[in-house]
């Protein structure tokens, strides 16, 4: 799949089907909590602050719409991880950048992220990253898709380019 079709398909989330057949728009307290609109619509479920401001003013029964319909963008990411199998893929932390190619990406109790690629005598080699979903940002430009984690004094970032 070329780059600009990529993009085009995580850029595309929520798309009007998924709006009203997941996100239920208009059906009171079961319309999902993160759903916006600016532009287009948007799931606020990647902003990490917005998202947290969010469940507070669901707790405390500020807002109407109180569903939590899905996954959001890191569902579709996790869906359409094939497409951007074999990508090149960078971790990056204060004092360590690792560029390799995606292999999986998987979700249990946080995000792992794993890329492999072949030494300089042609020996497999991995590397797995994990980041919690509670804390977890991701951001799309036309080019990549980007996992942001604020972990006290530093930030880690893994971006997946298209």
């Amino acid at each position: 799949m070329a780059e600009g079709e990529l993009f085009k398909l995580f850029s595309r989330f929520p798309t009007q089907k998924h709006v009203i057949e997941i996100c239920k728009m208009g059906q009171g307290k079961e319309t999902c909590r993160y759903l916006a609109v600016g532009s287009s619509w948007e799931c606020l479920k990647t902003n990490c602050s917005l998202r947290k401001n969010i469940n507070k003013r669901v707790e405390i029964n500020e807002i109407i719409a109180k569903g939590d319909n899905c996954e959001g963008p890191l569902g579709l990411i996790i869906k359409e991880q094939e497409k951007l199998r074999g990508r090149k893929a960078i971790y990056a932390r204060p004092y360590f950048t690792m560029t390799s190619k995606l292999k999986k990406i998987e979700i249990e109790d946080t995000l792992r992220i794993i890329m492999d690629w072949e030494d300089k005598k042609g020996v497999e080699k991995g590397a797995e990253f994990e980041f919690d979903i509670n804390d977890l940002n991701i951001a799309l430009n036309s080019k990549s898709v980007n996992f942001f984690q604020n972990c006290g004094n530093f930030i880690k970032q893994f971006t997946i380019y298209f």
